[in-house]
């Protein structure tokens, strides 16, 4: 079921812009601010520290590793590849897991941690840790993956599931946590439709945003106890939340929500533009707001505390499913585009990048440029 997490990715279309805020933002403002002219930052010249000849598929790269060992995972032929960010250096390889190397990778299908990253395939995952073997781990029987997931901060690995055997009860939307060995359902939502988008941990438990198709669900665990509540808005956009504290911002197809998840309650709703499809966000440590990314370029900034609308802009039309670490990078064709302090700020590669993804690590951002892991200075 890997195709299981398109499908609540329904975009609205509207034809004419609706207010910003449920309880600020005018529709003059939004109006002046989608029909004034795009203004595209002039693209600079990055230069190229090393490169390193891959065989396909292209792959990657995924952060791993820290200190002297830091660097990022790529594929190269029938192996898996950790190279040294600083130049290059090959630290250790994985054969491809049998029924892995073909599958479609897209960033949420991947768990990327400097201890470890987490494949998501289509019947097992495979967990992958420096200076240790692979290690392949079924899935339960009775269901089917998302392939989407979290690892945990001990360890364990959270992963959104489609039970569908009767033998184990009526269908239902789970989330299924993996630990020394074992697989523990954490919450179950019966019905045939929707889904959970990827959870993640927080301080106390765990969260996710469950999809029901014309609306969405906050699910939590606070302390052992599983809440959820109906959030403001459409349908979710297959993002898991931004978090901080004890604080979930999460961004449905209409709406943009600040929840409390220690006190239960909303702090904030703020509605977003119709039709924009804000699919990728998350909290920017340089300018302490909440960036959200439109996969039609629109980009703005909330500030979280109240959800007021800062700095915006646009960039060229592309579609994200995750950012990796910050500052954020992403590609498109020939451009890498590094989310900075002020705005999005666009460099030309020598050739056009294999992928969307790319990494930023210490000064130098990490990709594939052509059919090479390379290394540049942006």
């Amino acid at each position: 079921m890997s195709g299981g997490t398109s499908d609540g990715r329904a975009r609205l279309k509207r034809a004419s812009a609706v207010a910003w805020g449920l309880f600020g933002l005018t529709a003059t403002a939004l109006a002046v601010w989608s029909c004034r002219p795009a203004e595209f930052p002039t693209p600079s010249a990055p230069g190229i520290i090393w490169s390193r000849s891959l065989e396909g598929p292209s792959f990657g790269p995924y952060a791993l590793g820290q200190d002297t060992s830091e660097g990022a995972l790529w594929s190269d032929g029938d192996s898996l590849r950790w190279l040294r960010a600083t130049d290059g250096h090959p630290l250790q390889s994985w054969p491809w897991p049998v029924g892995f190397r073909d599958l479609s990778w897209g960033q949420e299908n991947v768990v990327a941690q400097p201890d470890a990253v987490v494949l998501l395939g289509a019947q097992s995952l495979a967990l992958i840790q420096p200076g240790q073997p692979l290690h392949l781990i079924p899935y339960p029987s009775g269901g089917a993956s998302f392939r989407s997931g979290h690892r945990d901060p001990e360890g364990g690995i959270l992963l959104s599931w489609r039970r569908d055997s009767a033998s184990l009860g009526p269908e239902a939307n789970q989330i299924l946590r993996w630990f020394q060995g074992q697989w523990t359902v954490l919450a179950t939502a019966p019905g045939r439709k929707g889904l959970f988008d990827a959870p993640r941990s927080w301080k106390r438990g765990w969260l996710a945003v469950l999809r029901r198709g014309t609306h969405c669900e906050l699910w939590w665990s606070d302390r052992g106890q599983l809440h959820h509540q109906r959030l403001v808005g459409g349908d979710g956009t297959g993002h898991p939340p931004a978090v901080a504290g004890g604080v979930a911002y999460v961004a449905s197809q209409d709406s943009a929500v600040a929840f409390d998840l220690s006190k239960g309650q909303r702090l904030w709703a703020r509605r977003l533009p119709g039709g924009f499809d804000f699919g990728v966000h998350g909290l920017n440590p340089s300018t302490q707001t909440w960036d959200l990314l439109s996969s039609r370029g629109w980009w703005v900034r909330l500030n979280p505390s109240t959800g007021t609308a800062g700095d915006q802009g646009q960039l060229e039309p592309l579609w994200l499913d995750r950012w990796q670490g910050s500052p954020w990078t992403f590609t498109k064709n020939n451009t890498l585009y590094l989310w900075n302090i002020d705005k999005p700020m666009p460099s030309v590669l020598p050739t056009e990048a294999s992928g969307l993804n790319s990494v930023f690590l210490r000064t130098s951002v990490l990709l594939n440029l052509g059919n090479a892991a390379t290394a540049i200075q942006p």
